[in-house]
């Protein structure tokens, strides 16, 4: 009779715990005490993110928490709070979020990380010279070298599903008239196509940017484009049949972008972001280091960000300016 009373006794006594645990409120976001990033998918995101968490939690002793998210939902999670940082924002490429939350609805705080970066489209040196390929209007004519997969047809990489860039590129290649298959695949997919072809010599013709690892280990041209002029940069998102753009991206200039409710929640963090920079070449760098690059096998992203950070005391002095 103990043992069976004691058994009930044990049960209710958890099944009363558990109540009262669904009962109790969540904690409510303003009390939340760490720093949510939200992680893009390529490299220098990940690399500048990893920095970000090691100043946070080594030098602020603010936790750290890194979320996988897409360039569309981060503005929204910014909007809301749910995301406190999204740390690589690109301009214009990501106009319409830009516009809606930074300028419109003011929820949004962003700070320049570096500007003057290019993009456009880039494929080997060699192989340009060899077939006298300066320009995109070089291409024609020339597409089927381009061939990869043995339709019959050049292939261009115009950057993964879901960015707006990929959709940009499509319009241009439709613009610039040219016969390339616009093909949209992840960028580590990508990548070890790349490497691929690169060690074959085989040629590709691909979109790109500044910084990251291909432009610096590869010997790579972009290829000229008119200039970047406003009346023929028609975009329509989400069409691009109705989207008419034919010239150069301008210069990206890339951004943290911050919810601004996090500077009521923890000032310190917010004041950091506020104060962040960082040289365009130390992003290449970083991610050259984290990545699996020819002649330089990755490394753990967060050692990476640790030597980095423990090697460059003047930056990291800017950044904690006016919180320590």
């Amino acid at each position: 009779m103990e043992l069976r009373f004691l058994m009930r006794w044990t049960l209710v006594t958890l099944l009363a715990f558990l109540v009262s645990i669904m009962l109790a409120p969540a904690p409510t976001m303003s009390a939340r005490r760490d720093v949510i990033i939200g992680s893009f998918s390529w490299s220098g995101s990940n690399a500048i993110e990893q920095v970000m968490k090691y100043v946070l939690e080594k030098k602020l002793n603010v936790p750290v928490e890194i979320f996988s998210i897409s360039t569309f939902d981060c503005w929204i999670a910014l909007d809301n709070g749910s995301v406190d940082v999204c740390p690589d924002i690109w301009m214009p490429n990501q106009e319409p979020g830009f516009e809606t939350y930074v300028r419109k609805r003011k929820t949004v705080a962003v700070k320049l990380s570096y500007d003057k970066a290019p993009q456009g489209f880039y494929m080997s040196a060699e192989i340009a010279r060899a077939q006298g390929i300066k320009s995109i209007f070089d291409l024609k004519g020339n597409e089927k070298i381009f061939d990869t997969n043995g339709d019959g047809r050049g292939e261009i990489w115009v950057g993964p599903y879901g960015w707006d860039a990929s959709e940009v590129n499509h319009s241009k290649i439709r613009e610039y008239g040219l016969d390339l298959e616009p093909v949209k695949i992840d960028q580590r997919p990508f990548l070890a196509i790349l490497k691929k072809a690169m060690r074959k010599g085989a040629p590709m013709v691909f979109y790109y940017w500044e910084p990251e690892w291909p432009v610096t280990k590869y010997d790579l041209v972009r290829l000229d484009e008119p200039p970047y002029d406003e009346s023929r940069w028609i975009r329509v998102k989400g069409d691009i049949e109705s989207s008419h753009i034919s010239c150069s991206y301008p210069d990206a200039s890339i951004y943290v972008g911050v919810s601004k409710k996090l500077d009521k929640r923890l000032p310190k963090a917010y004041k950091f972001f506020m104060n962040w920079y960082i040289p365009m070449d130390e992003v290449s760098f970083l991610i050259a280091e984290i990545e699996n690059v020819p002649g330089n096998p990755k490394k753990d992203a967060g050692e990476v960000a640790k030597a980095w950070v423990e090697s460059h005391p003047r930056i990291v002095k800017d950044w904690l300016d006016g919180i320590l």
